[in-house]
């Protein structure tokens, strides 16, 4: 894909990032799918996916 084509699908196109990290040993996070179904992202300060 070309860069219009990426930036019409919403893609992030930037030459520059940045990594970091977060959470803790408690931490939880849920996602929610376009179909409004919950998916566990992160469980007790570990990812799951």
């Amino acid at each position: 894909m070309n860069k219009e084509e990426l930036l019409a699908h919403d893609c992030n196109v930037s030459m520059v990032h940045s990594d970091f990290m977060f959470g803790s040993q408690d931490m939880s996070i849920m996602g929610q799918t376009h179909e409004g179904i919950e998916v566990e992202i992160f469980k007790n300060g570990n990812f799951c996916i």
